[in-house]
């Protein structure tokens, strides 16, 4: 294992986590704080579980695995890939490591669609089962998203006025008159 050789020799100074994060974003807090110790030159070995964990985008991973870490000298462990960038020095790692960084990709991707399109064939069937419905939607007894009587007259009160062509600023004046501010009244 490439790690245990590193854990040997090398001080863990800081831990980053993907919490509540997607990992195709490069975005997310913790690795953008990761990026910026890179630059400062505060990091010199990364180690990831395997390459999904660092992120999804093959354009970006190979980016900064490619390029970025190495201007910066740091190494760059995949411990369930078995990747080691000191083992490929002047080289990307190969045909199989771009192999990988474009599955995790295409993986995402497709774990994206059909996560969603299982939930639109569940609201279509009325088993919607997410923490947040829509608004004028409540959770029903079994789970199920039904009508929310205490906001319904407001829902019908904008389906009326889109019917009669009002705009959707002319329609938020029109709540606001009425005190319906949003959801969080009637939560």
């Amino acid at each position: 294992m490439p790690c245990l050789s590193v854990a040997r020799k090398t001080l863990i100074f800081q831990c980053f986590q993907k919490y509540r994060y997607l990992t195709s974003a490069f975005e997310r807090p913790a690795i953008q704080q990761l990026l910026d110790d890179v630059r400062a030159f505060k990091v010199n070995c990364i180690i990831v579980k395997d390459f999904s964990r660092f992120g999804r985008n093959s354009i970006e991973v190979g980016y900064f695995t490619q390029q970025v870490f190495p201007l910066f000298d740091v190494r760059f462990i995949s411990v369930s890939d078995g990747f080691d960038s000191d083992n490929h020095k002047g080289d990307t790692g190969g045909m199989a490591v771009t192999f990988k960084y474009l599955v995790n990709e295409y993986y995402s991707r497709d774990l994206s669609m059909k996560t969603k399109t299982s939930k639109y064939m569940k609201m279509q069937k009325g088993e919607y089962k997410n923490g947040v419905y829509c608004y004028g939607y409540k959770r029903g007894e079994q789970g199920e998203m039904i009508i929310n009587e205490e906001t319904a007259d407001t829902v019908r009160l904008i389906f009326t006025l889109s019917s009669e062509g009002k705009t959707t600023t002319d329609i938020i004046r029109e709540l606001y008159k009425r005190t319906v501010f949003n959801k969080g009244n009637h939560a």
